[in-house]
């Protein structure tokens, strides 16, 4: 039997800023490259943005006009979508090469091309505060139409599921998909010690966090440095990264925190193989790819005891009550102490069974989905 082909669109003007995004779509594709590649194909406005990313090595890509901007198909498309919200030229550009699954992106109700959407979580819901008037009803109404109109919708976990039944009165639809990153294990590297945060600047991340314990580190004279680094862009609020080096600043941390912004691949690939561990002391996730990184990096991770990072079940986590920064430092000393960053077999052991349990879960998903 033939497999029906599936299309993925990614555009940069779309996605372009969102490192997590990026970062999921290459751990999915990892997934589904046991497809025949003539059954998959990502429509973009710049396949060197897909080389750039490293997406463009599965599958096979096709630049489209309508997806870039300031052309004059980029905009008839919005107008058309605007007043009658349909996609009409991607859908007819579907059609035409012959696809019968449009994944991770809504479409229309239709009989001829299945639309499964992606909605990874409701964080708009859970931390209104971070979502000011027309930002928070944009997001509303993007996902009202998803749910609209889509067949089914991928989510990152059963804690987005549950939140999707608990806001919408929502779930036949909804569809948790588990992704973790491809293993990757190499020989441990000279480790020095810091904790790294490598992460967007987005107030849920919750920086602020890092920057008391910084001061505890500070005062305390505790040998240890904090590193924060990821993409500096932010739609909801401009003025956060420049929040954030001001109070490193105000607070004299620099010896203490270093925050080095948007760092390159390979940058950031050098400070994940040589931290002491990973931290992450995000407000909300639906699933973390911090998380992901440091497991397939075999690195200890100090969390916060979030439901969704409670889900994720990294082997090596240390949870942490966010109202207490005291108590994150004596978790810290601790772990610094005990020295259980030297072992690396349990790690592998642990994450090997985990991988194995949820990759597996997820192909049969995929197929289920993509039949």
């Amino acid at each position: 039997m033939k497999e029906k082909k599936i299309a993925f669109v990614i555009s940069s003007n779309e996605i372009g800023n969102w490192s997590g995004g990026i970062s999921y779509f290459r751990n999915l594709f990892e997934l589904i490259k046991y497809r025949n590649k003539n059954s998959v194909i990502i429509y973009t406005d710049s396949i060197d943005f897909l080389k750039k990313q490293k997406l463009n090595n599965f599958f096979k890509t096709k630049e489209v006009s309508f997806l870039k901007k300031n052309t004059l198909s980029y905009f008839t498309r919005k107008i058309i979508i605007y007043l009658i919200n349909k996609d009409l030229y991607l859908y007819f550009v579907l059609l035409n090469d012959g696809v019968s699954i449009l994944s991770h992106r809504k479409l229309f109700k239709n009989q001829k091309i299945k639309s499964i959407g992606w909605i990874p979580d409701l964080q708009h819901k859970v931390l209104k505060k971070f979502f000011k008037n027309k930002i928070y009803s944009n997001r509303e109404n993007y996902v009202i139409n998803e749910i609209k109109n889509s067949d089914k919708i991928f989510v990152s976990s059963f804690q987005v599921k549950k939140e999707f039944k608990y806001h919408y009165n929502e779930k036949d639809k909804i569809v948790p998909l588990r992704i973790l990153s491809k293993e990757k294990y190499s020989k441990p590297k000279k480790q020095k010690k810091y904790l790294l945060f490598p992460a967007q600047f987005w107030e849920h991340k919750n920086h602020e966090f890092l920057i008391k314990v910084g001061k505890i580190i500070k005062k305390n004279k505790i040998d240890i440095k904090i590193y924060f680094c990821g993409k500096v862009e932010n739609y909801k609020n401009k003025q956060y990264y420049l929040k954030v080096n001001d109070q490193i600043k105000n607070e004299k941390l620099r010896d203490v925190i270093i925050n080095f912004g948007e760092v390159s691949l390979k940058k950031l690939e050098k400070l994940q193989n040589e931290c002491l561990a990973f931290v992450n002391p995000s407000l909300y996730e639906g699933w973390s790819t911090i998380n992901e990184e440091s497991r397939s990096k075999l690195k200890f991770i100090f969390l916060s005891n979030i439901k969704g990072h409670i889900e994720q079940r990294n082997f090596g986590s240390i949870f942490f009550n966010l109202k207490s920064p005291e108590s994150f430092i004596h978790k810290l000393k601790k772990f610094i102490k005990q020295k259980p960053y030297k072992n690396k077999s349990k790690f592998i052991k642990n994450n090997k069974k985990f991988f194995k349990k949820l990759n597996s879960e997820a192909k049969l998903i995929l197929k289920r989905e993509y039949k």
